[in-house]
């Protein structure tokens, strides 16, 4: 079964999603909750039913991640996208918490150095905010740049995990 549910966080409420094969959606619910699951509905052909408890260990790793006792998400996930864009989520997957890269670093290391914009797009097409990190992702210059959650939801992510990185470091 396909199920949704949304769960309250430090930035504002998150609409997750997920297919019996796992994971499918994670981002912000800032507009009205049909507005995001009637995306849903077309791009995976499913009917999303409202479960308040389902994905239960994606809930708790996530508000794990916001209290700070969590740099790397353990879960199965169903991603649908062109073997590009799956190539710039598996590098941003491996962009290290508390770090930031480029969208040219991003292509260089999915193969495609020349596709810097491309890489962006494939950026701004992420199912799974926070959980493939996209908001560690800045232009060339350092600047904070397109964040489909805002740039303060990107400051705030990236200034939280630098917190705690930091911390990590200090402790050993």
């Amino acid at each position: 079964m396909a199920a949704y549910r949304v769960l309250p966080s430090p930035l504002g409420p998150l609409l997750l999603a997920a297919l019996p094969t796992g994971l499918c959606w994670c981002d912000w619910a800032d507009g009205p909750e049909w507005t995001a699951l009637e995306s849903l509905d077309r791009r995976h052909r499913a009917q999303f039913l409202h479960e308040p408890r389902a994905m239960r260990d994606t809930a708790e790793q996530l508000e794990a991640y916001f209290n700070g006792q969590l740099q790397t998400f353990r879960l199965r996930c169903a991603v649908e996208g062109s073997p590009f864009e799956r190539r710039i989520w598996d590098a941003m997957a491996a962009i290290p918490y508390g770090r930031r890269t480029t969208y040219g670093a991003i292509a260089a290391a999915a193969g495609s150095p020349r596709a810097v914009r491309a890489a962006g797009r494939a950026c701004g097409a992420n199912p799974l905010s926070i959980i493939l990190p996209c908001h560690r992702v800045v232009g060339a210059n350092g600047r904070l740049t397109g964040y489909a959650g805002g740039l303060n939801r990107k400051q705030w992510l990236l200034e939280h995990e630098q917190r705690y990185a930091a911390a990590a470091e200090r402790a050993g």
